[in-house]
């Protein structure tokens, strides 16, 4: 039996074939979800989920938190350009917007026990792709050659508004 032959069925799509789910038969199956403990085994403290919030990042009210802390990684929600005096999106363009979403990531960050230079993924969601090449001058000041994470940009159609830029990230933590 081919162990790559698709478990799940397959569509036809315009002449493509659509593949529904992912697994093959032959490759193991995990027999436990990595954050329940084992049957008669106590839950390690440092694989509990924590909520963290950070000084000095905007909270929105939304039914989110800045970030989750699970074992030795954290989990960082999308992060916008808010100016705290104001109350509005940071003005200026890409540039400025890139820099104050990059500084509450680093807030939150530092929040968590970590610091950008433990940043493993990042996604970058952009409003227009012609300010890829500014947001990148930026990001770069955070990131610099050969300690990139790894990371996705998408172009998309909103954001909230007046925001350009949002950035989330997966960090993890030292021991």
């Amino acid at each position: 039996m081919d162990a790559r032959r698709p478990l799940s069925p397959s569509l036809d799509n315009g002449g493509r074939r659509v593949v529904l789910a992912v697994g093959y038969e032959g490759v193991p199956r995990l027999r436990a979800h990595p954050w329940k403990a084992e049957k008669g085994q106590a839950m390690s403290s440092s694989n509990q989920r924590t909520v963290i919030n950070a000084e000095g990042v905007v909270d929105w009210g939304l039914p989110y938190p800045h970030a989750i802390k699970f074992g030795n990684l954290v989990f960082l929600s999308g992060q916008l350009a808010q100016d705290e005096a104001t109350g509005e999106p940071v003005e200026g363009g890409i540039k400025p917007q890139t820099r104050k979403v990059l500084e509450n990531i680093k807030a939150v960050l530092e929040a968590s026990g970590t610091s950008m230079d433990m940043v493993l993924k990042t996604t970058c969601f952009l409003m227009d792709r012609n300010d890829f090449d500014e947001f990148n001058v930026v990001y770069r000041e955070f990131f610099p050659k050969g300690k990139e994470p790894a990371r996705s940009t998408f172009q998309v159609a909103k954001l909230a508004p007046g925001y350009i830029v949002e950035i989330e990230v997966i960090a993890g933590i030292p021991d």
